[in-house]
């Protein structure tokens, strides 16, 4: 399976560590090149800012909101290159894979397609905000979700999501969890992909199995 990896120019240290990543697991890694602050201007930075904490109720510096939309253009982009028939797995450059993860990726896909869901997306390692459904012994169904460090999207997924982008109105997180509001993402129930050097949440603390009783992946 190929794989966009949206991975920074600054940061080729972090491309060679998601191919050897990706070797492990049997994905064929195509490097998208993210798009930076540098790359967004001054007053997109300025009306993304004003609608995003007027939604979220929430005020960080101009530089955090600058870069927060400077990934989100990177996510756009790689949605429009699935769209455009790229691959449907697109994957942050520090993320870390446990060599099965594909595995449980298609595991996820075929119970979730076999039940009829209208399937948008399979998340291989997000931060659960709230406790997820429990679907099959291996698939959850995503309530609230967190962190699209990894995440194989369906055409249906990746068209709702890309519209949902093109407003910049808020971070990429908040974009993709109206989708799991919906019911339409899900996830193996364990985790088979980490964000950094942690689990799949920002705190380390919360991960797929402590909700679903499944035992502790092998940490990284």
């Amino acid at each position: 399976m190929k794989a966009t990896v949206i991975n920074l120019d600054s940061r080729p240290d972090r491309w060679e560590q998601v191919q050897e990543q990706c070797a492990l697991s049997g994905i064929v890694p195509i490097r998208l090149s993210a798009t930076t602050v540098d790359d967004v201007h001054e007053g997109d930075v300025e009306r993304f800012q004003l609608r995003a904490e007027r939604l979220l109720k929430v005020e960080k510096k101009p530089e955090v909101w600058a870069a927060t939309l400077a990934c989100l253009r990177s996510h756009r982009r790689a949605l429009q290159e699935k769209l455009s028939g790229g691959p449907s797995l697109i994957l942050e450059d520090d993320v870390q894979l446990e060599p099965d993860v594909l595995a449980y990726l298609r595991r996820s896909e075929d119970e979730a397609t076999a039940a009829g869901l209208d399937l948008g997306a399979v998340a291989l390692g997000p931060w659960h905000r709230k406790p997820p459904v429990k679907f099959t012994a291996n698939t959850v169904v995503c309530r609230r979700v967190w962190q699209a460090h990894a995440v194989w999207w369906t055409d249906r997924g990746a068209i709702d999501m890309e519209r949902l982008l093109s407003r910049e109105a808020m971070p990429v997180d908040e974009q993709w969890d109206s989708l799991a509001v919906r019911g339409r993402i899900v996830s193996p129930a364990a985790s088979v992909a980490w964000h950094g050097r942690g689990w799949s949440d920002i705190q380390g603390r919360k991960t797929n199995h402590l909700f679903t009783g499944e035992k502790s992946r092998r940490t990284w």
